[in-house]
């Protein structure tokens, strides 16, 4: 047909065939990647809330911390929180960084209890066949490692109704989200401290009182290292941060569930928006001791590579030394980076000294 055609009429028609046809695979291109979208946003509900029986040959599975014989003791016990979904049939995990979180917790703070809460069921190996980064921090004997069922941990708090609808899975930043309804209903029920994972403890926290937490940089609360009593103060502030949560959640927003809340929770404690003023007038914030960033995230988020660079050692050492309960790795930025046990960086040579256990068992790169 195209034969008798010019060959005007024939580019023509072939630059016709070939548009639609680049329309064709952009459409196609386009509904994959929706359907990828929507697998990946739905997908770790699925994850957390897994109704399935507990299957013994997988390994021994971890006790559910409400039902668990050895409890978390009251105001006196450090909480890590991990709600990733696993991939490798819930087997117990952990990464050297986030290893060597939970150990120099233990390492830095013998008389607390450290424990760490996994929002979707894990199975740990028996001794023998586990990594040695669980080895690691099991030697400890105040490390205890527990899986978290969501309803039931959120039975008769200020969001248990609110659980029960499902908002909370409709995030587009779920394991960011859950991560803060954790931690906030952990010191609901308990008090004590959660420490985020890409953290590293470098004092003892005997010496802080037991309300307290840390600025930012953009006069926010942060949730690096977050403490409450579990009465008085401490558990009506933790009740109407849950309870502003449940008001305020944006499926969209990543930080609508964490510091956000915090921020307001605590401006209404002290009856300022002026962060400078909270920080200096604790008895002003019912003895809410708000500390300046750098207590807890003495680097800032654009200079993480600092902790992993070996010509910003002394500078680092210097900013932190003496100075800062806490280093905080900015995990959604350094994850990716990946560095040799033995490099004289700052995170290496702190890694050394506060979790010793996790550095010689992390293998070549930490």
């Amino acid at each position: 047909m195209l034969i008798n055609m010019t060959p005007r009429l024939k580019r023509c028609i072939i630059n016709c065939l070939n548009l639609i046809l680049l329309t064709l695979i952009l459409i196609y291109v386009l509904n994959i990647r929706r359907i990828y979208k929507m697998e990946t946003k739905y997908q770790p509900a699925n994850c957390f809330l897994n109704k399935n029986e507990l299957d013994d040959s997988l390994g021994i599975p971890l006790e559910d911390v409400l039902l668990s014989e050895v409890e978390p003791i009251i105001e006196s016990t450090i909480f890590f929180i991990d709600t990733s979904c696993p991939s490798n049939g819930n087997i117990l995990e952990l990464t050297a960084r986030q290893a060597c979180a939970i150990e120099s917790a233990a390492f830095n703070n013998d008389i607390y209890q450290i424990f760490v809460l996994f929002a979707s069921p894990r199975y740990q190996q028996q001794e023998g066949n586990r990594h040695p980064l669980i080895d690691a921090i099991l030697s400890y004997p105040n490390v205890h490692l527990r899986q978290v069922n969501l309803m039931r941990y959120g039975a008769g708090t200020p969001i248990e109704d609110w659980l029960k609808k499902g908002e909370l899975f409709k995030s587009s930043y779920l394991s960011s989200h859950l991560a803060d309804v954790l931690r906030l209903l952990t010191l609901y029920r308990f008090g004590g401290i959660c420490v985020h994972l890409d953290s590293m403890i470098l004092n003892t926290v005997t010496v802080l009182p037991l309300n307290y937490a840390g600025a930012d940089l953009d006069n926010q609360i942060s949730t690096a290292m977050l403490s409450l009593t579990s009465t008085g103060f401490g558990h009506q502030f933790s009740g109407d941060c849950l309870r502003d949560l449940q008001q305020s959640f944006d499926a969209n927003n990543r930080h609508t569930s964490g510091r956000d809340v915090i921020t307001r929770a605590l401006q209404r404690a002290c009856g300022t928006f002026n962060v400078a003023e909270m920080r200096n007038n604790p008895r002003g914030c019912q003895s809410f001791q708000l500390y300046n960033h750098t207590q807890f995230l003495p680097i800032k988020p654009a200079d993480w590579r600092q902790l992993f660079e070996e010509e910003f050692l002394d500078e680092v050492l210097q900013q932190t030394r003496g100075v800062s309960f806490m280093l905080h790795l900015w995990h959604s930025k350094s994850h990716k980076e990946r560095i040799k046990r033995g490099t004289r960086a700052a995170y290496t040579q702190y890694a050394r000294r506060h979790c010793p256990k996790a550095y010689a068992a992390a293998g070549e790169y930490f």
